[in-house]
Order: C-alpha cells, then structure tokens, then sequence
C-alpha cells in the first residue's frame, strides 16, 4: 500500500468502518510499516471520542457494567483519563498482540502489532457508547458489553490470521480461550455482584430503606430509655448531685458528677463479655458522619453512602453497627445512674419505688439494652468519659 503523507481523516473513517463491518476485506490491505505517527493520531481520535461518552456519562451518574478488554473510565475527569487510558492501553495491546501473535507463528514485529491493535481499538468508543445502558440494566449492559467483545475477539482473529499471517488453528484456539475467560469474567462479576447485594442488605432502595430503619430503631431506642428513666431521675434528681451543661438539657440527659460504681457492681453479671467497642474517635466520628447525613435529603443515597464510605466505613452497616453500639452503651449507663440513685434514696424513696415497680423496670430494661447492644463494662466505662458527645449524637438521631 502506498504510504500517505499526512493524515487522511476520510481514510480514518472508511477504515473504522471496514474493519468493523469487514474486518476479512480490512486486513490484507492494512499498512504494517511507516511508522507510529498515524496509528498514534487514531488512538487519540478513539480515545477522545470514548472520552467524550464517558464524560456524558458521568454526568448522569450512569458507569458500565462490564469493560471487557477496553475497560472504561469515570468521573469528572473521564474525557482526559481515557484518552490517556487509550494511549498507555494501545501500546499495552501492542505487547499483547505481539505475544499473541508469536504464539501463533505470526509477525513478531511491534510496529505491526501495534497497527494491527490500533485498528481493533475501534471497539473502544462504541463499548464507551453503550455503556449508558448501565443506566438501564445491569444484566442487559453486562450481555451487550460481553457481545461487543466477543466481536472484537472475532475481529482479532482475523487481525492475527490476515495481517500477522498466524496459523488459523493457533489463533482459533486462542480466540477460544479469550472468549471463556470474557465470559468467565461476567459471570465472576454478576455473582460478586448479587453476592454484595445479599450481603449488604442494601441497593439504591434497599439503602434507603436501612437508613430509615436504622433512624427509627435509634428514636424507638431512646424514647424507651426516656420513658423508662425519666419518671425515676425526676423523682430521685437533687441537684447538687449533677453537673448541668446546658440549661435546656432533659434532666436524663445530666451528667453526674461521679460514675455509678455501686450499680455497675450491681450489675456486673449483665454485662457482656468482649472487647471493647465503643472508643472517643469512634464517638467523634459517628458525631461528624451524622451531621453530614442529616445536611442530606432523604433521596441523596448515593451521596449519603458517599459520606460514610469517606469516614473509612465499608458501608452503611458498619456505621449502623457503631452507631448503635455508641447509643446502647450510652443508654445502658443511663440506667446504671438511675439504678444508683435508688441505691442513694432514702428508705422511703426506696420503697416507694418498689411499690411502683421502679427498680424492676430499671434493672429490666438495662439488661435488655446491655444484651442487645453487646455492650461491656469498658464500653460504658468510655461513655462516661464521653457523655456530653453521646448526648450531642442522641440528639442528632432525633433531628434535634
């Protein structure tokens, strides 16, 4: 074939169109010498053209679901990433082929191989296109996106067995292998993926719905504690005996001035055996994640599992698990106080408790609270260090 000066942009156009429709009739009749100048400026074009979808993509929020051999690339960034992607990933192909090619008794040259992965890279910006279909389906993106690779795998074929002049039943092979582990590849992926779901309890509804039933298990929780001890510290409540930090804080919500050793003896059996799970850092960052969530409407899911997955939470589980255990811990102290200031009464105040079965509703409902939240004896132990910023997480679960 007689060498071009310059760039033919209509030739570039005829070319990805044969070698898509008529890759038999392409390569005999592609160049495989005369430098790297032109393949270059090809994958600059398919590279800005894939770029050009993914970044349209990424505006809608809409990613593919299966890459393929091309891959794909997000983000703000994408038009810039998968141009640069494209460039590093033709000169990667170029190994491959030549690899590939050696296998079959083919071209061992680069230059050809590379030319020869460059034409097939026409794939790229239609696997790019298509992946706005992951908007649609997962599965539907995932067979279109196996398909278009499958063709750029028949498409290879040809490259390796026309242009690179491998052996037919080699490449075959080869072709064949490839096509096993693409389809190998999505159904790894489509497990993993029904996997994560199972485990995680949570898709984009499934989220929602475990955020909402994460906020009402906390205000279920705290209203209990509150009906359960307020009655009692307001009888028993002398004011010299706390330490006030806002004038409109619940009496409940009051720190004592000293820990309730008495009742936490009291109550050694209740506690449970384990290690440690409630910390100040993970006190202050359950306080900064909550805020930011509660800045947040109630459909911003994505941006909500964005938040707690910047916090280094692996998902909204961990941070329900923490969260949860913070609050359990707390309230479980909360009890232990109100129980010690029945020790502290007087005999009649004493007794009168009894008479309205105050000590039995106390100790009854620590020791739901302990058992549920597995809560230890250090973990109140810390909440108590920490009571003023469990008071301000407590209220954050409320909307306060």
């Amino acid at each position: 074939m007689e060498e071009r000066k310059g760039f033919d942009f209509q030739q570039f156009i005829n070319d990805s169109r044969d070698v898509l429709l008529s890759p038999k009739d392409f390569f005999p009749q592609l160049a495989l010498s005369g430098g790297l100048g032109e393949p270059l400026i090809k994958v600059l074009i398919y590279g800005a053209l894939a770029g050009l979808f993914n970044m349209i993509w990424s505006f809608m929020h809409i990613g593919g679901a299966f890459g393929g051999a091309f891959g794909g690339a997000f983000g703000i960034g994408a038009l810039f990433t998968t141009i640069i992607g494209a460039l590093i990933g033709a000169f990667i192909m170029g190994v491959i082929f030549l690899i590939l090619s050696s296998i079959c008794g083919g071209n061992t040259d680069y230059e050809a191989n590379f030319r020869v992965a460059v034409a097939l890279m026409v794939v790229y910006p239609i696997s790019a296109f298509l992946n706005v279909l992951g908007g649609l389906s997962y599965w539907l993106s995932t067979l279109v996106g196996l398909a278009v690779n499958l063709y750029a795998l028949y498409i290879l074929y040809h490259g390796l067995t026309i242009a690179l002049k491998g052996k037919e039943e080699t490449a075959r092979v080869v072709g064949y292998v490839l096509a096993g582990l693409l389809i190998l590849s999505m159904l790894i992926a489509g497990a993993t993926r029904q996997a994560a779901k199972t485990f995680t309890g949570y898709g984009t509804s499934r989220f929602e719905k475990r955020i909402n039933e994460f906020e009402k298990i906390a205000k279920e929780m705290e209203k209990s504690a509150k009906e359960d001890y307020k009655s009692i510290l307001e009888d028993l409540e002398a004011q010299d005996d706390v330490l006030v930090d806002d004038a409109d804080m619940d009496v409940s919500m009051a720190k004592p001035k000293s820990f309730p050793y008495e009742a936490a003896d009291y109550a050694k059996d209740w506690f449970v055996k384990g290690e440690l799970k409630v910390t100040e850092e993970k006190i202050e960052k359950l306080i900064e994640v909550t805020k930011e969530l509660k800045m947040l409407e109630k459909d911003q899911q994505a941006e909500q599992l964005k938040i707690i997955e910047i916090y280094g939470y692996s998902g909204v589980e961990e941070y329900q698990k923490e969260y949860l255990a913070s609050i359990m811990a707390f309230e479980g102290l909360k009890g232990l106080v109100a129980l010690q200031k029945l020790m502290d009464a007087s005999s009649a105040e004493q007794k009168a408790a009894e008479a309205f079965t105050f000590d039995q509703a106390i100790e009854s409902t620590v020791k739901q609270t302990f058992a549920t939240g597995n809560v230890t004896r250090s973990d109140v132990d810390v909440a108590f260090e920490n009571w003023n910023r469990l008071v301000e997480l407590s209220k954050l679960s409320q909307g306060d």
